[in-house]
């Protein structure tokens, strides 16, 4: 190999020979074969360039110029200018040593086949952090057009990278220590045992009873099938699964209201786009609803609805930036596809995609008249229209799999009209004020609408100038809101997706107030000052209540808490005394365990835990780890707020009933089976009729990890038989 080195001092050139050959050997290993190959093979000619060695090639036309460590491989009509450049990555090569390949190498090919591949202007492609950076070491930055005065200006998208993970991980780090946090997710690690094509052909199931059906949701099944075969039953590997999906929603987040703000200057995004943007991505990253969604295992699916979601509408963004510029969208249109379809295969609000960039289309393709219109239903059907035919075809062969759409309706309380009302009021709130919402619990209805649309009001009008984005953002929020209205699925996980709109506009709020209040001092009218005081105090009040609930400065307990209380009934050896097929009633007594405060009441530092012992949870496990033929029944009870930590209940196993009673509460008893319910003021008392196969009871005490008891309610028994689930 050529002395690449000979120009050097002795004394530099002796330090740079054993950096090359300790720090940097990995790279160095893999220059050398790949020069050796291309000098023997592809008629390389080799030479030295300021410690590194330039390998020309005529064979290399279409690879232009590559650095691996202390080669660097060229065509033979490679120009200065990319030579220094390429120079420039071999001296990050001797800075980052074994990281090289990783930091500069993987993230600068991937650039590289994008940029090939989307059709991109040559200049273009140095702005990319890590080709800018070679420019500067290499002495050729002034030469490639560059938007930044320094390369450092290209570094944002990395750094707000890391920022975001570090965030997640602070917020939701205790997750990687929790057992399964969601019931519903010992139905996707029991189910995820069956082979893939056996799971796409049944529905999964949602839940048992009249208000719950089920689901066909094939991109959630193949995640928890690969899922189960990476990490097994490993909680930790779920975590960690979660936390990176969110952490790459936040990443999205932040180029996509980047990518908005540049659309609509019809221009490059300026510095203050850049920190708007990483803004709300970090506002995004630490919002209180996000705790709903990443620490719950089974939650996973929300995570995947939320990167398909944003991945497609980057897409969206990027295609009409590339057809105003005369540049090719094939690209942009094929991921647009390919991340709606996975939005649409992981949850059914995929659909929405539809309508809501059909809606940015028109608000971001400018023009006026006919002929803009005929354009923007041009790009529409370009853009949209394989998608659309994929929404069909998925609700077809949904109805066929499910012999109907499936879904289910939380809530039948509202009616129709009064459910609508309730998710736009809460949906407005929800995202910015959760954290405060039990202090808001007495203004549900009227008042909580005006406050709502007082709060809004006030938000907007400071925001007044940005009216084009708002409106993008509105026609991003609003039909998610009216959706989950009308079909009655109104929740606060579902919220998770179209919070980006909430964490946009607040970060806009915040930059706006940080200009008018700095910027203010420098104008001698009062007038710019007063204008931004309303604007002002909303954005403090809304910061505040933002603050105050995200999980990034409190430690939310009760994922981790419900977990814990369900682990027990997850052993084995406590199902092994009840005989096969025999019907098991699990008698959950209600007991509170300690948690920071919630959302809903910010005056008690006590939660209630109730109905852990979700049925057709507990069975699907219990059926993969005690295949049995088990059934599983509950008889549980709900909300005991206000009671004592523990409380006496009664249970009797007689030869033709299972009787459970016990004090009065405010709430009633989750029905189950054939049950007969007896309420008064002495309490309540619940009977349900035995079936002729031989009955257990099992009562569960969630606040210790064991089981209270186990007793037959045989035919015929000797006497009844009482057990105390108070004690």
């Amino acid at each position: 190999m050529i002395d690449r080195f000979a120009h050097e001092p002795p004394v530099r050139r002796r330090l740079l020979q054993l950096l090359t050959w300790t720090w940097c050997l990995p790279t160095t290993l893999v220059g050398l074969v790949a020069g050796l190959f291309t000098v023997a093979v592809l008629s390389g000619r080799a030479s030295p360039y300021f410690g590194a060695t330039v390998v020309r090639s005529p064979r290399l036309r279409r690879l232009g110029g590559v650095c691996l460590g202390p080669v660097i491989l060229l065509t033979d009509h490679a120009t200065p200018e990319l030579v220094a450049h390429e120079w420039g990555h071999f001296r990050q090569h001797l800075r980052l040593g074994p990281l090289y390949l990783l930091v500069i190498g993987v993230p600068s090919a991937v650039h590289a086949l994008w940029h090939r591949l989307r059709g991109g202007a040559f200049p273009e492609y140095f702005h990319f952090w890590t080709e800018a950076w070679a420019d500067h070491l290499g002495g050729v930055y002034d030469r490639h057009a560059h938007r930044h005065a320094r390369w450092t200006g290209y570094a944002l998208g990395p750094l707000l990278t890391v920022i975001l993970g570090a965030l997640t991980l602070r917020a939701f780090g205790p997750a990687l220590t929790f057992p399964f946090t969601d019931a519903d997710a010992l139905v996707d690690v029991a189910w995820a045992r069956f082979p893939l094509r056996d799971q796409l052909l049944v529905p999964l199931t949602g839940g048992l009873g009249a208000g719950n059906a089920n689901f066909w949701r094939p991109a959630a099944m193949v995640q928890f099938w690969a899922l189960r075969h990476v990490f097994g039953e490993e909680p930790a590997g779920w975590h960690a699964w979660s936390l990176l999906l969110h952490v790459v929603s936040a990443v999205m987040v932040g180029l996509l209201l980047e990518g908005l703000l540049a659309a609509l200057r019809e221009g490059g995004a300026t510095s203050r786009d850049r920190w708007s943007a990483a803004l709300g991505a970090g506002l995004y990253a630490v919002h209180p609803l996000a705790e709903e969604v990443v620490p719950a295992t089974a939650r996973s699916l929300d995570l995947l609805l939320g990167v398909g979601f944003f991945g497609a509408l980057l897409a969206l963004v990027r295609g009409l930036v590339a057809r105003r510029e005369g540049r090719s969208d094939v690209v942009a249109r094929a991921l647009f596809f390919a991340f709606a379809v996975l939005a649409l295969a992981s949850k059914e609000a995929g659909a929405l995609l539809l309508p809501i960039a059909a809606g940015w289309i028109v608000l971001l393709d400018a023009g006026e008249g006919k002929a803009a219109g005929a354009s923007r239903l041009r790009t529409s059907a370009r853009l949209l229209g394989p998608f659309a035919i994929a929404t069909v075809g998925f609700l077809v062969v949904r109805a066929r799999v499910l012999g109907g759409l499936g879904g289910y309706r939380e809530s039948d309380a509202f009616g129709d009209a009064g459910l609508l009302s309730h998710a736009l009021q809460r949906g407005f709130l929800e995202p910015l004020v959760s954290s405060l919402s039990g202090a808001l619990a007495p203004l549900e209805g009227a008042p909580g609408g005006a406050l709502a649309v007082a709060i809004w009001a006030a938000l907007l009008w400071g925001l007044r100038r940005h009216a084009r984005l708002l409106a993008l953002l509105a026609v991003f929020y609003v039909p998610w809101i009216v959706l989950l209205g009308l079909t009655g699925t109104y929740s606060r996980r579902v919220l998770y997706v179209p919070t980006f709109a909430m964490a946009a506009v607040l970060a806009l709020a915040i930059v706006e107030v940080g200009r008018g209040v700095w910027g203010g001092a420098r104008v001698r009218s009062p007038g710019p000052v007063m204008g931004i005081a309303p604007l002002t105090i909303v954005t403090l009040a809304l910061c505040g209540a933002w603050l105050h609930g995200t999980p990034a400065l409190r430690r939310y307990a009760d994922w981790g808490a419900v977990g814990r209380a369900a682990t027990p009934l997850l052993d084995p050896d406590v199902w092994a005394p009840i005989p096969d097929g025999a019907t098991v009633w699990l008698v959950d007594r209600p007991t509170r365990v300690d948690v920071d405060p919630r959302r809903y009441r910010l005056w008690s530092r006590r939660k209630s835990l109730n109905n852990g012992a979700t049925t057709y949870s507990l069975e699907a496990w219990v059926d993969e780890h005690v295949p049995r033929g088990l059934t599983l029944r509950t008889l549980t009870s709900i909300t005991p707020e206000g009671l004592p930590d523990a409380y006496a209940a009664l249970v009797v196993a007689a030869p033709d009933r299972v009787q459970l009673s016990r004090p009065p509460v405010p709430r009633a008893i989750t029905r189950g089976g054939d049950m007969e319910v007896t309420e008064s003021a002495d309490g309540v008392v619940v009977i349900t009729t035995a079936s002729d196969q031989s009955e257990w009871v099992m009562v569960w005490n969630p606040r210790f990890p064991i089981v209270a008891a186990v007793r037959a309610a045989a035919r015929p028994p000797a006497r009844d038989t009482a057990i105390d689930a108070g004690g």
